[in-house]
């Protein structure tokens, strides 16, 4: 096991331990790892997002920050920043980090930059915006492949999703792109092959998991559901797409409070993009 396998694995192990909100032991570990590498961009995330559900968000944001300048060909640090700005509401801040710093960027954190912005404005439902941002993507296509797909989603770009997978061969995410664009243009049997298939791999991504929850209960098959969704939740407990589905569930089991809070949570999540927070509020309104 090299050094580095160390780290990720504290880092995993962190990440886990947060999800269970075992705030003390997840911090000692995310401590750990950015002492050996304080760039790594999964522990500077985790640690500060920890922060800030602990009241620590402003010292999070003033360390990461010291590391950005530390080590300023590093994304790690420039995403960290961006998602605890984005998470917690700060657009208009976060819009200006990132365009402040574009022009100047080196040619391995730009494309992180970039997406941090097309983030901020997905969430804004600032479409005009985000369409520029994902064409100059689309030469960076094996950069957080599936942020950049789902940006795509989100913007209804079957081709551009289309591309993404044909550049990108694992079969996961492969699978996974191509499920998305299959169910963009409404073709759930081809989406859900897709989404099976990627869900049978050594790694699953969420998204095929919570694509095959939300069509068993669609199709009314709730135990397929709940397996899915289950699996789904043990790899993104908090993807706003995931507590939708959720909520889908409480609906169709006649769980009005439960639903009602998953999508309220949704709609007051500043992160969630707009796509499914228009969803969550259409629901509410039934």
């Amino acid at each position: 096991m090299s050094f580095e396998d160390d780290v990720n694995t504290w880092v995993a192990q962190a990440k886990k331990l947060y999800d269970e909100r075992e705030l003390t032991p997840a911090e000692q570990l995310f401590d750990r790892a950015l002492r050996y590498m304080p760039y790594h961009e999964d522990a500077l995330l985790g640690w500060g997002l920890l922060y800030a559900v602990t009241g620590r968000g402003p010292l999070a944001l003033q360390k990461i920050q010291q590391t950005q300048k530390e080590h300023p060909d590093k994304p790690g640090p420039h995403r960290a920043i961006g998602t605890l700005l984005r998470v917690s509401g700060k657009f208009q801040i976060a819009e200006s980090y990132f365009t402040q710093n574009l022009p100047t960027a080196s040619s391995e954190v730009k494309p992180y930059l970039l997406l941090g912005l097309a983030e901020v404005y997905a969430c804004q439902d600032k479409h005009s915006e985000l369409k520029p941002l994902i064409a100059e993507l689309a030469d960076y296509p094996n950069v957080e492949v599936l942020l950049q797909a789902q940006l795509c989603f989100e913007l209804g770009q079957v081709n551009a999703l289309q591309r993404l997978a044909n550049l990108n061969t694992e079969p996961p995410l492969e699978e996974t792109i191509l499920g998305m664009a299959a169910e963009l243009i409404g073709d759930m049997t081809a989406a859900g092959h897709h989404y099976f298939t990627a869900s049978e791999a050594e790694h699953p991504t969420w998204i095929a998991l919570n694509g095959l929850a939300a069509m068993w209960l669609n199709a009314g098959e709730t135990n397929h559901c709940r397996s899915y969704l289950e699996d789904a939740e043990k790899l993104a407990p908090e993807a706003p797409e995931v507590v939708f589905t959720r909520a889908c569930y409480y609906r169709v089991q006649d769980n009005k409070e439960g639903a009602k809070r998953l999508l309220e949570q949704i709609i007051a999540t500043p992160s969630a993009f707009g796509r499914i927070k228009r969803l969550a509020k259409q629901m509410l309104a039934k």
